[in-house]
């Protein structure tokens, strides 16, 4: 299974898409054009991300794609490549699978659609995105320390950095948590 290709729709107004920074040389593409289009990247059917997406929608009556992403296994030693094809299989139902309850999670009134990408998560976010000519990304974010930051990356920083469509973070449940109790605990 490979990339899904998401639906592109041609956009008519150029000039909608100028940018709304300070620095009038700026070609980048705008971030106060309407937003019409929602892109979600999701890890689950519950992800806070995905129902943030909807109700946005909603609200301002746009499209949602929602987008799983998952990365191939790789193959670490010639012994593992006999296993590789199987487990392989495995991450592949188990994606189609998630994929499955999460369109169950999206009312049948919503504008939208799920697909699923195969390679790093920021990347293939990103790329959705610039294919699907999405006007906002909305993600969740996972609460990690500096050092894991650094060793492994974030994909929220990654997209955030290399997207030039704004992106919504959204916590879930755990970081939320930990964040008001960190709070508790500054505040003495």
């Amino acid at each position: 299974m490979t990339t899904q290709a998401l639906p592109v729709q041609e956009t008519t107004n150029a000039a909608a898409k100028t940018c709304s920074c300070a620095n009038p040389k700026c070609k980048n593409e705008a971030a106060d054009r309407p937003i019409r289009k929602i892109l979600a990247a999701v890890e689950h059917p519950q992800h806070p991300a995905l129902k943030m997406a909807l109700k946005l929608a909603s609200a301002l009556h746009a499209q949602v794609a929602v987008v799983l992403v998952y990365e191939p296994l790789s193959v670490i030693s010639t012994e593992s490549a006999m296993l590789y094809s199987e487990e392989m299989e495995n991450q592949r139902q188990f994606v189609k699978e998630t994929l499955s309850a999460i369109e169950k999670e999206i009312p049948q009134q919503a504008r939208a659609f799920a697909c699923m990408r195969e390679g790093t998560a920021s990347t293939e976010i990103v790329a959705a995105a610039q294919e699907w000519d999405a006007d906002l990304i909305v993600m969740g974010t996972h609460r990690r320390g500096a050092l894991a930051r650094a060793l492994l990356g974030s994909t929220s920083q990654n997209v955030v950095r290399s997207g030039k469509v704004p992106v919504m973070l959204v916590g879930d449940v755990e970081t939320t948590t930990k964040a008001t109790q960190e709070a508790k605990v500054a505040e003495g």
